[in-house]
């Protein structure tokens, strides 16, 4: 995988400024999300994770196709299946960079993560398909928004997480939901710096 100085400081540098934004503004420009995640699926389309082009590339293609299609379940639903079979096909890791595109996915419908949070996960997942860097994402957001929500709701943290959990089932629109404020991208760029520093350490 792409692992070059020059690459992995514009990476960092790029999450610094999404991070900010998020935090400060709960909102990121679009210029840094759409442009990096469509630059690194392109890439993975002519350069696949595994195997060739057909049947490695297509299957990423079938993914970004599943995100596209994303306003209409029954596409969502019926895309995803296409692409998760087609990556089984085509090996594990291309199977984990493609169910890394239907959670996330599935996420930003449901309004677990904003459109944002998405882009940005699957950029990276897509730039980097590994195990380690996917269960450093998903940890440091488990973890950095349970100790934010823990800070601001203190015991009435269950609560909170209850009331947006039937927010959820119910289809609440996400700028409605109660926890729609809290930033994701700072701890999905910790979650990947810490996969960074695992990396040179030769873990990943």
């Amino acid at each position: 995988m792409l692992f070059s100085s020059w690459l992995v400081a514009g990476v960092l540098l790029w999450l610094g400024a999404a991070a900010y934004q998020d935090w400060k503004r709960q909102e990121v420009a679009l210029c840094l999300t759409i442009p990096p995640l469509l630059l690194v699926t392109g890439y993975r389309i002519l350069v696949p994770v595994e195997g060739e082009i057909v049947p490695g590339g297509l299957t990423v293609g079938l993914a970004l196709l599943t995100l596209l299609l994303s306003d209409r379940w029954f596409l969502f639903i019926g895309s995803g299946s296409v692409a998760l079979v087609a990556a089984w096909f085509s090996g594990p890791l291309t199977l984990l960079l493609v169910g890394c595109w239907v959670i996330a996915t599935g996420f930003f419908k449901v309004g677990l993560w904003g459109g944002a949070d998405a882009k940005v996960f699957l950029t990276l997942v897509t730039l980097w398909p590994a195990p380690l860097l996917v269960g450093t994402l998903l940890s440091a957001w488990v973890l950095g928004n349970g100790v934010t929500l823990w800070q601001r709701y203190g015991w009435n943290s269950p609560r909170v997480l209850a009331s947006t959990a039937r927010d959820l089932l119910q289809r609440v629109p996400a700028t409605e939901q109660q926890l729609t404020y809290l930033a994701t991208l700072p701890w999905l760029s910790l979650g990947a710096c810490s996969y960074l520093m695992l990396h040179l350490g030769g873990l990943g």
